[in-house]
């Protein structure tokens, strides 16, 4: 076995161009999977982790059970909790010309962590008018101890002195320029407030083994307050399980990419080594040994890649992690939590991948004479069948005839769909080759010699027709990344040309003043604003059993005016919303999706959690809500919200306006910003969102374009394998007066000719897969339709041209270097 190793580890490296081409292949493979195992754990990791370090590592968050946003803790028992830290949080303006967003921390002394500060340690004087900031934002604003925050509170200009600066951890850990925390004495922000003695924020650690058994414990001891855990990690599952899913489709192309291309490459190294696996059958190796050395160098190929694949599936995580962390411009990205385990299922992947990709050309060798193997005149060129052809046709026309069925169950089926019609595809277009070729060939072989065996050998290679395959493959997959592109921003962008507003005004959590209706009273006074046309949006999250959804509480006499999305005006629609808004405050609506996934129907009741509050709730009807809130969303009348969402949780108005909403926003913003609202145009919004998804596409395009440079790297090896197979039909041609000049121009046309073949085989087939991938896009979240960017195809088209050309390079050069005497010198 020593032998062998060794023999195998030697023919691996004497190959240097395909030992990297297969290693590219597996690691890409490899580390695509372990980066989409752990894609939702550092997206759990990097939502927990700032909340966790901004409360001192606090796990439970417990809160008033009659929903009064601030409350004073008599008579609370603590059995479960520990280390209790009650605050009072009110959000103010930095006053400068940006307007900076603050958010002021009553709290007392001895709940400060002394610890943490870098100067300023001794707080028996910090109180009145005094606080404590971030180093981050002392550097960022050059502020000093004794100097002046000059804030505005409840509309109240306040200069609080600056009488300690803590290390950028704990509270301050998600400072930044535009939102920051600042820590006051809390008597002197509860007095302000006129809320002595209450509080609208309170957090403890746990006592018990498990979060869960700790809120449990306190709940059971508790009739006045209710704890609850800090973050709901189903929550954050539910999130991210978009960019999972996405990475787990271009997953999908990347492994089948990479399977060809192991697939071929250990083709050619059988077809390589024919003169030495002829030497090792004369000498009296079995094909039992044969095989063996062969499975033990793709064993080899996946042990190497599949640990350089998760080095690269960390790295993967380390990028996910770096663009989800919310504080990565100020340098700060935390390390993703690396499960060894997936580092284990992606060395195991490998090791699969590798050995099934190659195993088909291994046993393929079982098939070969010693004679043809020793004097390598076995033929490679094969009759195209009428067999594949049809099972095919058949194959595609099942496919289509499923795809036109609208039913959930093709939703669900729809992923194995694109695997059938690519299958089907690849059955079908060898044949379509081999018939135009063939016809075409008859016309022109006589005036277009060169063209015409190019031609020829397109149709009659199955090498040839493998670098078809992978093209199709590689083309389709940037096509569909492309057209999904393009068609989410259209979608973005169409819904919200359809929700009719001018500005939109974030309102604060606020349970103590008055902040909404300031805001509202200074939109009314404003000359440029339709008074009428104001109205509110409050955003729940609603647990139905143990499945989380969005509530949007609106204004049922107003909320259509806004929302032109939906399709109100058909007459089940607008027959359900009139009974909604006519109807009870319990009555809600649901999209089809959260009635699906909550088992619900119209005239239902079912019971709802909204924070501390469960009630019961009926359904008026079930909508179509398209992309709204990604398809999942309850609307509740704004009225009906429990007590703690109408007088103190943050909520969004909506408004109109009668002169340019920027000139308006203009006028307005810093009245509202001084009582800590924000302003967005509707450009602004929209744009925002788009960039969103801009940024998710973008990402999916680095895969897209990698599965192109993979599918090359493809092309570069069955060119190899075609010029190794055909260098005797090359020696005969140049024989009888083929010169190198048309030997090279042959290879070039055959080059350009993949290309050319696989644009027009994409072109059609891309209306095919754009319709089963609008259903694989519904499955996964986004309820859009997916349109063909049939304006992309030329871009495809050159990229892939170039990239085969450049790939055909190196097959030049051997070609010039043929010898016919020693290709021929056993005829």
């Amino acid at each position: 076995m020593r032998i062998f190793l060794k023999y195998v580890l030697k023919s691996m490296f004497e190959k240097k161009a395909r030992f990297f081409l297969l290693l590219i292949a597996i690691l890409l493979s490899t580390g695509l999977f372990v980066g989409s195992m752990g894609a939702v754990d550092s997206a759990i990791d990097s939502i927990a982790k700032p909340q966790l370090e901004q409360l001192e590592n606090k796990e439970v968050y417990i809160s008033s059970k009659n929903g009064d946003i601030a409350f004073n803790l008599d008579g609370i028992n603590k059995e479960g909790i520990k280390d209790l830290v009650p605050e009072m949080n009110y959000n103010a303006i930095y006053d400068t010309d940006e307007m900076q967003s603050i958010k002021l921390t009553g709290i007392e002394n001895e709940y400060i962590n002394i610890d943490s500060l870098i100067e300023g340690k001794d707080l028996k004087n910090f109180k009145n008018e005094k606080c404590i900031i971030s180093k981050r934002v002392s550097d960022k604003f050059n502020l000093k101890l004794g100097d002046k925050l000059n804030i505005v509170l409840k509309g109240e200009k306040v200069k609080l002195e600056v009488a300690a600066i803590s290390s950028n951890e704990g509270a301050f850990y998600m400072d930044t320029k535009d939102n920051f925390e600042v820590i006051v004495p809390y008597k002197y922000l509860s007095d302000k407030l006129n809320q002595p003695g209450k509080y609208n924020s309170v957090f403890a650690s746990k006592t018990e083994a498990t979060i869960k058994d700790t809120v449990e414990k306190f709940n059971d001891a508790n009739s006045k307050f209710v704890a609850k855990e800090l973050y709901d990690e189903e929550a954050i599952k539910s999130q991210s399980s978009q960019l999972n899913s996405m990475l787990y489709m271009m997953l999908a192309i990347v492994v089948f990419m990479s399977s060809i291309i192991i697939y071929s490459s250990f083709k050619l190294t059988v077809t390589e080594r024919m003169p030495v696996i002829g030497t090792f059958l004369s000498q009296g190796a079995t094909r039992g040994v044969i095989r063996r050395i062969l499975y033990l160098e793709s064993i080899c190929y996946g042990v190497i890649g599949g640990i350089i694949g998760d080095a690269l599936g960390v790295g993967i995580l380390y990028a996910i992690n770096y663009f989800i962390s919310p504080l990565k411009d100020y340098g700060i990205v935390e390390k993703p939590n690396i499960n060894p385990m997936y580092l284990a299922a992606g060395l195991a992947f490998s090791l699969i991948l590798s050995i099934l990709s190659a195993i088909i050309p291994i046993i393929k060798t079982n098939k070969l004479q010693v004679k043809e193997v020793i004097l390598n005149t076995s033929n490679n060129s094969e009759q195209i069948g009428i067999g594949k052809f049809i099972i095919g046709c058949i194959l595609l026309a099942a496919v289509i005839a499923i795809n036109s069925i609208k039913s959930k169950w093709v939703l669900n089926i729809s992923p194995i769909l694109i695997i059938f019609a690519t299958a089907a595809v690849m059955l079908i277009f060898p044949k379509i080759i081999d018939f135009i070729s063939r016809n075409i060939f008859k016309r022109v072989k006589d005036v277009f010699s060169i063209n015409a065996l190019s031609l020829n050998n397109m149709r009659t290679s199955k090498v040839l027709l493998g670098n078809v395959n992978l093209l199709i493959i590689a083309i389709i997959s940037i096509v569909i990344i492309n057209s999904l592109s393009v068609s989410i921003k259209n979608v973005v962008s169409e819904a919200y040309e359809k929700t009719k507003y001018d500005l939109e005004i974030s309102v604060p959590e606020d349970g103590i003043g008055n902040t909404k209706e300031e805001i509202e009273n200074i939109l009314k006074k404003q000359s440029g604003v339709k008074g009428d046309s104001i109205q509110q949006q409050c955003y729940a999250n609603g647990k139905i059993d143990d499945n989380n959804f969005t509530v949007i509480g609106m204004e049922p006499d107003k909320y259509l005016d806004y929302d032109k999305y939906v399709a109100w005006d058909k007459k089940e629609y607008a027959d359900i919303y009139n009974e909604f808004k006519n109807g009870a405050l319990n009555g809600v609506i649901l999209s089809e999706k959260v009635a699906e996934k909550s088992k619900l129907k119209a005239g239902d009741t079912f019971k709802m959690q909204l924070r501390n509050d469960t009630k019961e709730y009926k359904v008026v009807g079930v909508i179509d809500g398209k992309l709204y809130y990604n398809g999942v969303f309850i609307l509740i009348n704004f009225n009906g919200l429990p007590k703690e969402y109408i007088t103190g949780a943050p909520v969004e108005l909506f408004v109109n306006t009668s002169k340019d909403p920027a000139k308006v926003k203009e006028d307005i913003n810093k009245s509202i910003k001084q009582l800590g609202g924000n302003v967005l145009t509707f450009e602004e919004t929209r744009d925002k969102n788009i960039e969103a998804n801009k940024q998710l596409m973008d990402i999916l395009s680095i895969f897209s374009f990698m599965a192109v440079v993979i599918g090359a790297f493809g092309v570069l090896n069955n060119i190899g394998i075609s010029f190794i197979q055909r260098k005797k039909d090359l020696a005969v041609l140049s024989s009888v007066g083929m010169s190198k000049f048309q030997r090279a121009k042959m290879l070039l046309i055959e080059s350009i000719l993949t290309v050319v073949w696989s644009i027009i085989i994409v072109i059609p087939f891309s209306y095919l897969a754009i319709s089963i991938t609008t259903k694989i896009t519904k499955l996964i979240g986004f309820d859009m339709e997916v349109y063909f960017n049939i304006s992309f195809v030329p871009i495809a088209f050159g990229v892939s041209l170039l990239l085969v050309l450049v790939a055909t390079i190196p097959v030049l050069f051997k070609s010039k270097k043929l010898s016919i005497i020693e290709e021929l010198k056993y005829e």
